[in-house]
């Protein structure tokens, strides 16, 4: 026995070395974290590549309203945080951690990218770049494989806990009876069933879970600039670029400079302080959002509604027109030669589509104009001499905003022959005579000429500035001089004259509010478990 003895102990003496592991760069690091974070690195620029344009994408490319692409991107945003506890559970019940990842991965490149380029955006280069990336992650994660410590499933731990707590409780409720001693904590109880290094670890977390209740009101919020800050963007004039480093450039400012100059203060600037204080950044910053939509409605051209029309008079002669409408306090009016109207005059309308009589007045001459309006929709009637006689024709327009900070133009040809009209790579085609009207096409924002052309000659004029959002009428008549071509541009949708920059103090505060809410709340969770 003792030879046995002295044997095993010779025996384990001489058994190898456990083999080292190998270190990142000669720190205490395994070398197997360089690959976990490349994987992650390249999963979360995946995630937040391809979130920053899902609603854009919605708007711009399945045409979508606004409020739908609200929707589906926070459902969206709510699924992508509420799977992992399923894939979680999968892993620690069934299939293990490495090949719970193996296969999430395998799946997300299995869908189709049915996305393709149109006009000047492409979004198969948007979401192609993301999944690039997990192609990377992927190959990467499985490189590492051979160094990783990959232990079998062992029960989820979510379940663990869930059943450790009903059946505190529940043991709890069967000694209820005063006969039974008290026990220090509630979930002591639990005691009969489950060691006691869970039972604390359960008492840790369950001192930290209050910290997490307005977690989800914070993040609610914070998701809102991918919605609807990114809607407020693209209705605003959006010459200009913010840069999105604001997190990563104020955690070390955060850090390094305002914790610091605080406790030299000595002001006890606690955890639990500075979240208070990051959700009160996070409303301050929906403040500044209001208004900043404020100044981004005075742009917005108010929709007619039942019963209600809008309607503009622009005048093409010489002089003065005057205009009347029977039974109308707001008039008469009287609208001045090429006269550009602050705004469009309210008709309220006794049926769905009703005649109205205007009668317009140029020099002691009148005439009547007959034209039906119909509900919910805008008007430009277009007034003009033949003599000195007034006449007057109506064109229908166009009163929503153009989609992605585009402009929107028509061609009204007052020529007494036929003209085909361009503008920069737009194309207008032919616009007939006597006041035939083109239809709208967006165009991007910058300064044009229009080219038209004739049976017999073709002219190039300046157009000017087409701005963000607007929504213009371009005129086209002759000189009062010669026979050379005049434009008459209207603004008949407002440009976007909000700046974007006026959202960076919303930004500003919303990141400012990040760092110390979410960033101090994973510090505290640690400081409390640990």
């Amino acid at each position: 026995m003792g030879k046995n003895k002295i044997d095993g102990e010779i025996q384990k003496e001489l058994s190898p070395p456990e083999k080292q592991k190998p270190r990142l760069c000669g720190t205490s690091y395994p070398l197997s974290i360089l690959f976990v974070v490349v994987n992650e690195f390249c999963e979360r620029f995946s995630y937040y590549g391809m979130k920053a344009i899902l609603t854009l994408y919605f708007t711009n490319f399945l045409y979508w309203d606004d409020d739908l692409s609200t929707a589906i991107y926070h459902a969206f945003s709510g699924f992508a945080y509420f799977t992992p506890v399923l894939g979680a559970l999968i892993a620690d019940s069934w299939l293990g951690k490495f090949n719970i990842s193996i296969l999430i991965d395998v799946a997300l490149l299995c869908f189709p990218a049915e996305v393709q380029c149109f006009g000047g955006d492409c979004y198969a280069l948007a979401f192609g770049v993301p999944a690039a990336l997990m192609v990377i992650a992927l190959v990467v994660f499985i490189s590492g494989s051979g160094l990783y410590k990959k232990l079998p499933p062992q029960g989820n731990i979510l379940v663990e806990v869930c059943s450790c707590i009903g059946f505190s409780i529940a043991n709890r409720w069967r000694h209820r009876s005063k006969n039974y001693p008290r026990r220090e904590h509630w979930l002591d109880w639990a005691r009969e069933k489950y060691p006691k290094h869970v039972i604390e670890e359960i008492k840790m977390v369950t001192r930290v879970l209050f910290l997490y209740l307005p977690l989800p009101m914070f993040w609610a919020l914070f998701d809102q600039q991918g919605s609807r800050w990114t809607l407020q963007a693209a209705r605003m004039n959006s010459n200009f670029t913010i840069n999105a480093l604001l997190i990563v450039i104020f955690i070390p400012i955060f850090d390094m400079g305002i914790y610091p100059l605080v406790r030299k203060c000595k002001i006890n600037f606690t955890p639990l302080r500075r979240m208070t204080l990051g959700m009160v950044f996070a409303a301050l910053a929906f403040v500044a959002a209001a208004i900043v939509e404020v100044g981004v409605q005075k742009t917005v051209m108010p929709e007619p509604v039942a019963k209600e029309s809008y309607i503009q008079f622009l005048n093409l002669a010489d002089e003065n027109i005057n205009v009347t409408v029977q039974g109308r306090d707001d008039f008469p009016v009287t609208i001045a030669p090429f006269q550009d109207p602050d705004s469009y005059t309210k008709l309220q309308l006794d049926a769905p589509n009703q005649a109205f009589s205007f009668n317009i007045t140029y020099k002691n001459n009148t005439e009547i104009c007959h034209r039906n309006i119909s509900e919910r929709s805008a008007y430009s009637i277009l007034m003009y001499t033949e003599v000195n006689t007034p006449h007057c024709t109506l064109l229908e327009d166009q009163t929503s905003k153009p989609q992605k900070g585009k402009a929107a133009v028509r061609i009204v040809n007052a020529f007494t022959e036929d003209l085909n009209v361009t503008m920069g790579d737009v194309n207008f085609g032919t616009v007939y005579k006597n006041f035939g009207s083109s239809l709208y096409k967006t165009m991007d924002r910058g300064y044009y000429k229009l080219v038209y052309q004739n049976a017999t000659a073709k002219q190039v004029v300046d157009v000017g500035l087409v701005d963000f959002g607007a929504v213009y009428t371009l005129i086209l008549s002759n000189a009062s001089k010669d026979s050379s071509l005049k434009i008459w541009k209207t603004e008949d949708v407002k440009a976007n004259t909000m700046h974007i920059a006026w959202q960076i103090p919303q930004y500003v505060l919303m990141s400012a509010g990040e760092v110390m809410f979410s960033i101090t709340g994973v510090e505290f969770s640690y400081s409390q478990v640990l």
